[in-house]
């Protein structure tokens, strides 16, 4: 199950066996020979059923570009993915939250997005405040 603006790819879904994936842009500048989000988002959901699974597979494919991929699963494990053409990040929670908009979050990205929306930020921020965590910054 899930959204799709395509015919061969998802940008998010749910797996029988109980694995999310959701998708957000984060705008890296740069484009490679590689898979394009819808792509990526689609394999996880077609093989995976565990966070650990879709991780392992994310992170031996290829990326296109920079698109960001929140995974959970039916155990309540949770990741996000924050790919770039030199390299790949992942994010666990913290503190109990884990959140995904359309910013870079990870040390080794901020700063290096070509375009940030700017309501990017102040989401988070309201996200991290409404689920009770500390204020982003």
């Amino acid at each position: 199950m899930g959204v799709s603006d395509i015919w061969v790819g998802r940008d998010d879904g749910l797996n029988d066996a109980g694995l999310f994936v959701g998708i957000a842009s984060i705008f890296m500048p740069g484009l490679q020979p590689g898979l394009v989000f819808w792509l990526i988002a689609r394999l996880v959901l077609d093989r995976c059923a565990t966070v650990e699974e879709g991780l392992e597979l994310i992170l031996s494919l290829p990326h296109a570009a920079s698109w960001t991929y929140l995974l959970a699963d039916a155990s309540g494990k949770a990741a996000v993915v924050e790919p770039g053409i030199d390299g790949v990040e992942v994010r666990y929670p913290q503190d109990g939250l884990l959140i995904m908009t359309n910013h870079p979050v990870c040390p080794r990205w901020v700063g290096k997005a070509a375009f940030v929306p700017p309501d990017s930020h102040p989401r988070y921020d309201r996200l991290r405040a409404l689920l009770g965590g500390q204020d982003a910054g």
